[in-house]
């Protein structure tokens, strides 16, 4: 029993060690419009791992279901505002 609290541990800790870092890296590295995309995408990653690891119950499974299908919903969203800014501007960049 005692491994498995552990390992449920290393678990959470991955998962906000993802999160923290992807988060950190947002609030860093905020010039071009592309690595801001990906760092949020890295951002709704660790949550949806935190809804994977920790479910308890189908229903919980269906929900993380639910908010991947959303996540990707905004992933093709976010690329088609790079597209369209790109396109408008010239370039990526949002600082400068």
């Amino acid at each position: 029993m005692d491994i498995k609290v552990a390992f449920i541990g290393l678990r959470l800790y991955v998962v906000l060690s993802i999160f923290f870092i992807s988060f950190i890296s947002f609030l860093i590295k905020i010039k071009h419009l592309l690595t801001v995309l990906i760092v949020l995408e890295f951002i709704i990653l660790g949550i949806y791992l935190r809804l994977v690891f920790l479910n308890l119950s189908f229903e919980e499974t269906f929900s993380s279901l639910r908010f991947l299908a959303i996540a990707v919903c905004e992933s093709a969203l976010g690329l088609t505002a790079l597209v369209l800014y790109t396109r408008r501007k010239g370039r990526e960049l949002l600082l400068g």
